[in-house]
């Protein structure tokens, strides 16, 4: 076996483990936002994660790029885009038809990086996102018509859609970035900036929301937080490790 042999088989055993993780991450988190808000719960992900990476931030030459748009727009669009879609996506449809448009995302990430003119184009790749488009459709529009669960439900797809496109552009606009750092540092850094941006957008969303006669709206969301099951808590701890620091470092590497 040449060491190019090894090297694919190496890349393609870290996306497999991806892909297992990912695969406990709907189920997951389907079942945290029970008792967390969304949005609540997409900032502690965020939080969890930087503090995991940011000794890999810290050792890394990674800062020198933040004199470029490109990082911050990759961060933008893989954090903070990516994780709101996914997480409000996610709320209102189901775990099976998240991850099935989530599978989506090589097609998309193709069919950008084509219009990028870092990917060129073939019969068997169009091929190939015409079935993922095909899927897709059937999914959003196979639903009973007329119905308030269809209708909530097809918006939690769209949203899901949207998640895909900011994650498969964030895939392509990062490829730089991933050969030139190591997986642990720039990942560490789009969470770092993926936290400052979720905490402003929190204390927004908390602005805005209406009160009760009883608690504010970050009241409600903390005091939820505290008093879910511990089970809830050990899902949290290990959906904002493992589904997002290792998996989106892994993802990173083999990038």
């Amino acid at each position: 076996m040449n060491h190019t042999t090894k090297e694919n088989l190496k890349t393609h055993a870290g996306l497999l483990f991806v892909s297992l993780i990912f695969g406990t991450n709907y189920v997951f988190t389907k079942i945290i936002m029970l008792d967390v808000s969304p949005t609540f719960w997409t900032f502690y992900r965020a939080l969890i994660a930087t503090l995991t990476l940011l000794p890999f931030v810290l050792r890394s030459p990674v800062l020198q790029e933040l004199k470029y748009p490109r990082i911050w727009i990759a961060g933008a669009l893989g954090i903070v885009c990516n994780q709101l879609f996914f997480t409000e996506g996610l709320k209102r449809t189901t775990p099976s038809h998240s991850s099935l448009i989530n599978a989506c995302i090589p097609a998309t990430t193709l069919v950008i990086s084509i219009l990028a003119k870092t990917e060129k184009w073939s019969h068997r790749k169009a091929i190939g996102v015409i079935c993922a488009v095909g899927g897709v459709s059937v999914l959003i529009f196979s639903r009973t018509p007329h119905s308030v669960i269809a209708a909530t439900q097809t918006i939690g797809d769209l949203l899901t859609i949207a998640n895909v496109l900011s994650f498969s552009i964030f895939l392509v606009i990062s490829l730089p970035l991933a050969r030139k750092y190591s997986a642990l540092a720039i990942k560490g850094f789009y969470f770092l900036e993926g936290t400052f941006l979720l905490a402003l957008y929190l204390l927004a969303h908390y602005a805005l929301a209406p009160a009760t006669e009883t608690q504010t709206a970050w009241q409600h969301d903390f005091l939820a937080w505290r008093n879910a099951p511990l089970t809830t808590h050990a899902m949290m701890l290990f959906v904002a490790t493992f589904a997002s620091s290792v998996t989106y470092a892994l993802n990173n590497w083999a990038l």
